[in-house]
């Protein structure tokens, strides 16, 4: 039936709906009236005193004082997590160790990389930029290639471990199961490159370099996206300039940020790696890529134990 045949039915009725206005009294102290009933102004009235005696009449006389406050506690988020957790600041410390590992691979593959695959690097997209603008100017079209090739290589790198880990959620843990796929993933290119960098007994002639010049900086870029996943700003363990930045900050304005510590630890990792690289590329070639592995392999095993921690009841 329609609404006219229910009305004439009398199912239906129309009841009007009445909308009354009205003024709390504390606001109508605040605002007063100068216009007439014909729409006019007036200004000949003056305002009428208001004060908290007359304040207090609009809820009963009651006289409001000011509350105490009062602390109330967090149900506890976590940078980079949701909900705490029991154990939540044991992971964080852990996390950020196992952060600094990485970081110490990453500084390890670049120094691989300049040192030992055609002087590019496989993480530090800037300093490929650089070189990019380097040998275009100075007409090097095989470093143009390898500058080339490394940064469309990490750009990859980066999708993949966007595809597999996924972006933060507010209601990630502080070490997501998600970023354990990432690194797996990471680390099964870093293990086929270190195949091939054996079958080469550790001196790959110029086409081999590039293609592992291409798998570490994939490899490099996953790990890039995948760190992102923890949701902490600022925190990268490939690209350390901000942190630097940061850290510098800080430092000057004796400021004791939160992850400070951290991030002068990943930026002594960093070189650490690099100079790790140097030092076996020197002593013992055909072993390079063993601490790359190492590194993973240790991240990849203590991750999996955090994130099982995921998986106690969260703190209410």
């Amino acid at each position: 039936m329609t609404p006219a045949e229910l009305l004439a039915a009398g199912a239906l009725t129309l009841t009007p709906l009445v909308y009354e206005d009205f003024l709390p009294r504390s606001a109508a102290g605040i605002f007063r009236s100068n216009l007439t009933s014909g729409g006019g102004r007036d200004d000949r009235g003056e305002s009428a005193p208001r004060d908290a005696a007359w304040l207090s009449g609009g809820d009963g006389g009651r006289d409001r004082r000011p509350l105490r406050p009062v602390r109330v506690p967090e149900r506890g988020v976590v940078a980079g997590g949701g909900p705490r957790r029991a154990g939540d600041a044991v992971t964080a410390r852990r996390r950020d160790v196992l952060v600094v590992v990485l970081a110490f691979v990453s500084g390890y593959t670049d120094g691989v990389g300049f040192l030992a695959l055609g002087g590019a690097f496989t993480s530090v997209m800037t300093g490929n930029m650089v070189l990019l603008g380097l040998n275009a100017g100075n007409g090097n079209l095989e470093g143009v290639g390898r500058a080339v090739g490394a940064i469309l290589a990490f750009i990859a790198g980066c999708a993949i471990g966007t595809h597999v880990s996924g972006l933060q959620d507010k209601a990630d843990p502080v070490w997501p199961r998600p970023v354990n796929r990432g690194l797996a993933v990471e680390a099964a290119i870093v293990v086929a490159a270190t195949a091939g960098w054996l079958g080469t007994g550790g001196h790959p002639g110029p086409v081999a370099q590039f293609l592992l010049l291409l798998a570490f900086a994939i490899a490099l870029g996953i790990q890039s996206s995948t760190v992102q996943r923890f949701g902490v700003p600022g925190l990268s363990t490939t690209y350390l300039t901000g942190t630097l930045t940061a850290a510098v900050m800080h430092l000057v304005s004796r400021r004791t940020a939160r992850g400070s510590g951290r991030n002068w630890n990943i930026i002594a990792a960093l070189v650490v790696g690099a100079a790790a690289a140097a030092g076996l590329h020197r002593l013992y070639a055909p072993a390079l890529p063993a601490p790359q592995v190492l590194g993973l392999a240790v991240v990849l095993i203590a991750g999996v134990r955090l994130a099982r921690r995921a998986d106690v009841p969260a703190q209410s």
